[in-house]
């Protein structure tokens, strides 16, 4: 589902603003950087649009002695003079660990990712329940011709071929030739 942002008023612009909390870190230590955070946006009389906290994950190399983080993604409206003094905040704010403010396109869309994870998620777990269904069917066709083969070519001919052409074998005799042949251990299929 998507969101559009608009600024709070003609002289405010829309912008992102990405931080990194240390992953390994107290939720206390965390709670009190974005009240700091919170705050600071406050007094700079900057709107939070939207807020989006990702779950801890690793990072790909050490930041401030930190293996893993915890990005919180602000969607904020501000006048465009007041970015630098935010920047320089956080930059010495205690529990960031990185930041990053980017200014948005007008009438940005914000999608709401954790969504579009969980339905591909879904769609994967889908796909392979119909790839294994698709392959029992395949192994069950392989196993149907293989019968078909040894009923019509049988190693034995008279235990096997009906008495006359066009007769039928019973259905306990191909389904005991069916069991023979699944427990074959020559079946390479």
């Amino acid at each position: 589902m998507a969101h559009t942002l608009e600024p709070t008023s003609e002289e405010t612009r829309v912008y992102e603003i990405a931080i990194l909390l240390p992953g390994d870190g107290a939720d206390k230590e965390k709670s009190e950087s974005l009240r700091n955070i919170a705050e600071l946006f406050k007094e700079k009389e900057v709107t939070i649009l939207k807020k989006d906290e990702w779950k801890r994950m690793g990072l790909a190399y050490k930041i401030k002695g930190q293996e893993t983080g915890q990005y919180v993604i602000f969607y904020v409206s501000a006048k465009p003079e007041v970015l630098k003094d935010i920047d320089q905040q956080l930059k010495i704010e205690r529990g960031v660990l990185r930041h990053l403010v980017i200014k948005l396109p007008p009438k940005y869309e914000v999608v709401d990712w954790s969504l579009h994870f969980t339905a591909w998620k879904e769609g994967l777990a889908k796909e392979e329940e119909a790839r294994g269904h698709d392959r029992e069917e395949e192994l069950k066709k392989k196993i149907v011709q293989r019968a078909t083969r040894k009923v019509l070519k049988p190693e034995k001919p008279a235990e096997l071929r009906p008495a006359e052409p066009g007769a039928e074998i019973s259905t306990e005799e191909l389904s005991e030739k069916l069991g023979e042949l699944i427990s074959d251990e020559n079946l390479n299929l």
